[in-house]
């Protein structure tokens, strides 16, 4: 029960950070190739990142990580 509260407050927050910056961009700037730039940047190291450490964690020895 606890688990599936964390990974939905999880989901929850990731969701409403992925909308939240291109609202916060439009705040500072009106150029739509700006903002969206800076969403799929966004998107781009966060698929990076997570597809890194996918490949580190499958590697490694499940132990050695917890």
């Amino acid at each position: 029960m606890l688990r599936d509260l964390q990974t939905a407050a999880a989901n929850l927050s990731d969701g409403v950070v992925f909308v939240a910056i291109p609202l916060l961009a439009t705040s500072l700037t009106k150029d739509a190739f700006l903002i969206a730039g800076l969403a799929a940047m966004y998107s781009a190291v966060r698929l990076i990142v997570v597809v890194t450490v996918g490949v580190y964690v499958d590697r490694v020895d499940r132990r050695a990580i917890l």
